[in-house]
Parts: structure tokens; C-alpha cells; sequence
């Protein structure tokens, strides 16, 4: 393993999402918890990033680079308003659906 490429690089290239291809939620934070180093016992769509998760600046940047490195980029003015895994989920499949072909008009 390369020192200097992050476990996130790791798990976001390992069945790489793709619009075709959208991670159920799941699987989506299965990759997210092993990626940033927290525990997936009992996530669910209301569960609270902050209060259950206790995520911290240092796991939000380490979901930044593992968002980024799926091809969802996850603006900083937008941070602060992910509540929920939920919310996160939500996020990656707009974004991930987003770039689907379109088909002609």
C-alpha cells in the first residue's frame, strides 16, 4: 500500500460509484465508516452525524476526501447543513445521478 494514498482513495476506487451503479445506503456508509475510521453499528437515514456519530472537523474532511475522490464534490458552504447520514446520502446520489448520460432530446 502506498503510504501517501489515503484508505478513503482506497475505498472509493474499490467498486467505484458510478451513475449506472449507485450504492444502496448501506453499502455507500459501510465504504464511508472504513474510510474515516468510525463504527456502522446502527446508522440509519436519521442518524445524527454530530450527537450519534459524533463526527468532528477532522471526520468531515476526511468525508470531503472521500466524497471528492467518489466524484461527488461536497462544497464547504454545504457542510454545515448535513445533519443526518441521511442528509450525506442524500447528497452523493444527487450528485452521483447527476452525472448520468442524458439521453438525446
Amino acid at each position: 500500500m502506498d503510504p501517501h494514498r489515503s484508505t478513503a482513495h482506497d475505498r472509493a476506487r474499490e467498486g467505484l460509484a458510478s451513475p449506472d451503479r449507485v450504492w444502496p445506503f448501506e453499502d455507500f456508509w459501510s465504504r464511508v465508516c472504513d474510510a474515516i475510521g468510525i463504527d456502522q453499528v446502527g446508522i440509519d437515514p436519521k442518524t445524527s452525524l454530530r450527537a450519534e456519530l459524533e463526527f468532528d472537523s477532522l471526520h468531515m474532511a476526511e468525508l470531503v476526501v472521500f466524497m471528492d475522490e467518489l466524484g461527488c464534490e461536497l462544497p464547504e458552504d454545504l457542510i454545515p447543513i448535513l445533519e443526518t447520514a441521511g442528509d450525506v446520502y442524500d447528497h452523493y446520489v444527487t450528485r452521483i445521478t447527476a452525472q448520468a448520460p442524458r439521453g438525446a432530446p
